[in-house]
């Protein structure tokens, strides 16, 4: 934390994924996971937990107090059965929850459109109440928490005056997204990331119609395909293929 004050930086720590974490924890140091950040000074205003899932109210309440970002990666702890977090709770204490995730081969996907919808859905069932984490408040996570938990609210989040122009542009025109009388819901549960037609990051256009304009997209599949084949060889991982003949 000292060194993070000192360089402006900020820090992001994977916490309480897995009650794997929370055992090793009490049996390494004796102490709770929440008393082991305390004794660290691993909470704070630049500090960014990333899953929260194995925590309690207490935890919660100390989170609030430091003003601890989390981040919420709800596709990736479904898929691990890592658990679901406390989303609700943490909001209605005062805690930055913002919507991240995770990797690749936790996710399978970078759609944070997708993750939108997970996070709506899968509390609606933790708390056997349809009225929780609405659509416009699942947008705020993906947008405006995001940009606080990474100390960016003053230049993006919002389309207005002094800010960076960071904004997409999806195609609504589409089957799945008809009809749209609500567009925020309508994006929340039906959108996917794939209906994002043009991206523009600081007022320069990197994806237009689908198309990215600012990579060799096909230099890159291969590359990406010439390097997983040589990391499975080096690793001596053999790959089982399922081929259905009709």
């Amino acid at each position: 934390m000292k060194f993070a004050n000192e360089l402006g930086t900020r820090i992001t720590i994977h916490f309480a994924e897995v009650k794997k974490d929370v055992e090793y924890i009490k049996h390494r140091f004796g102490m709770t996971l929440i008393d082991c950040a305390v004794s660290v000074n691993m909470l704070g205003s630049i500090v960014v937990l990333v899953h929260a899932v194995r925590i309690n109210d207490n935890n919660i309440r100390k989170f609030a107090e430091t003003q601890t970002h989390v981040s919420h990666n709800p596709l990736a702890n479904t898929k691990l059965a890592s658990g679901i977090a406390p989303v609700s709770r943490m909001i209605n204490a005062g805690v930055n929850v913002c919507l991240g995730t995770d990797g690749g081969p936790r996710n399978n996907s970078y759609d944070m459109i997708n993750d939108m919808r997970r996070v709506s859905y899968i509390h609606k069932v933790n708390t056997d109440d349809p009225t929780v984490m609405p659509s416009e408040l699942v947008l705020y996570m993906a947008t405006i928490n995001d940009t606080k938990s990474m100390g960016l609210e003053n230049e993006i989040g919002f389309i207005q005056v002094g800010k960076q122009a960071d904004f997409v542009a999806i195609d609504m025109n589409k089957p799945h997204l008809t009809p749209r009388d609500n567009v925020l819901s309508t994006i929340a549960c039906a959108g996917y990331g794939s209906d994002v037609d043009t991206v523009i990051i600081g007022g320069k256009i990197i994806m237009r119609d689908r198309h990215v304009l600012t990579m060799d997209k096909e230099r890159i599949l291969n590359e990406a395909r010439m390097r997983a084949e040589q990391l499975y060889k080096r690793s001596g991982v053999k790959l089982r293929f399922l081929c259905l003949i009709i």
